[in-house]
């Protein structure tokens, strides 16, 4: 070919980032191409690396760096890029805000269907999602498996009715980072899939319902180091009718080293119903509560029920 391989001009198509990893050149893919090869496909590819304002064209399995300008949008161009070459990287986040509509519309959140992907914000915390320009019924929702997410701080929820993050499928990991609603939003973190599922270091609060509510079938379940205040609900349930629930020899609840209701600014911290609720079946895995700081502050919160639940035999 005399002329480019490709060639955007005048922000030829909607999306950000554009799959090409199982294109040909000359009977090869970017990546079996070798340096050289590359080096000369590269030279005819006209995209965002000649003119930040084109779309950019993915060569080959990779972390993919989204930036701010490209917005809540770009996020969800990147996971279906991620999704097109099946999974094993990682959407890598910068730190500032990341806003706007996605796919075009207010309606849609963040969906993410493939497997193996991980989103990664900046590692000093400063990694943004707000989500006031959207009006669905959760922000973002996962259906793939083995499904991680770190050091991503999530607001502008007012016109989110659901959850935060609605999680359908695991493993799914959730570490650092936070989840603040307005009040409005029912849950935090809605997790319904089998496990194993991790979510630690988190700063929750000012939902209408739970915080964060687990109904898991199989597999550890560890909710360890989170800050949670300002609930109508529960703040931290997990119950299921299923014997899957930790069982197994390696296979537990544990839920240690949280911080519930303790931010000291009175009603705003107020616990509605359970500060930790687990339910299980007879015969699950063994269950671990401990080391939990519980309105334990000079102005902490009311807890709406009791402080902790635990019934193993539902």
């Amino acid at each position: 070919i005399s002329g480019n391989y490709f060639e955007l001009q005048n922000v030829a198509v909607a999306q950000i980032f554009i799959g090409a990893t199982q294109v040909t050149f000359d009977g090869l893919t970017y990546a079996a191409s070798g340096g050289a090869g590359q080096a000369a496909i590269d030279a005819k590819i006209v995209d965002n690396a000649d003119n930040a304002s084109l779309s950019v064209i993915v060569l080959q399995v990779a972390d993919i760096n989204v930036t701010t300008a490209q917005g809540l949008d770009g996020i969800q161009d990147a996971i279906v890029v991620i999704e097109g070459f099946g999974g094993g990287a990682d959407v890598i986040l910068e730190s500032g805000t990341y806003g706007g509509i996605i796919n075009g519309s207010a309606a849609n959140g963040i969906v993410i269907t493939g497997s193996d992907i991980g989103i990664v914000g900046d590692a000093m915390g400063g990694t943004i999602l707000d989500f006031s320009s959207v009006s669905t019924a959760n922000a973002i929702t996962v259906n793939g498996a083995n499904i991680s997410m770190s050091n991503l701080n999530i607001e502008g929820l007012a016109t989110i009715s659901n959850a935060a993050i609605k999680v359908n499928n695991g493993p799914f990991t959730i570490t650092g980072g936070s989840i603040i609603g307005t009040g409005t939003t029912t849950y935090g973190l809605l997790i319904d899939p089998p496990g194993p599922i991790t979510i630690s270091g988190m700063n929750l609060a000012n939902f209408a319902g739970d915080a964060i509510n687990i109904a898991s079938t199989a597999g550890n379940v560890i909710v360890t180091g989170n800050t949670i205040n300002g609930t109508g609900g529960d703040a931290i349930e997990i119950t299921n009718t299923s014997t899957g629930v930790g069982a197994g020899n390696d296979g537990k609840i544990t839920v240690s080293g949280n911080t519930i209701g303790n931010d000291d600014t009175g009603a705003i911290a107020n616990i509605g119903g359970y500060a930790v609720f687990i339910q299980t079946a007879t015969g699950s895995g063994a269950v671990v509560v401990d080391s939990n700081a519980i309105s334990t502050g000079p102005n902490a919160a009311t807890i709406g029920l009791n402080a902790i639940f635990v019934d193993n035999t539902a």
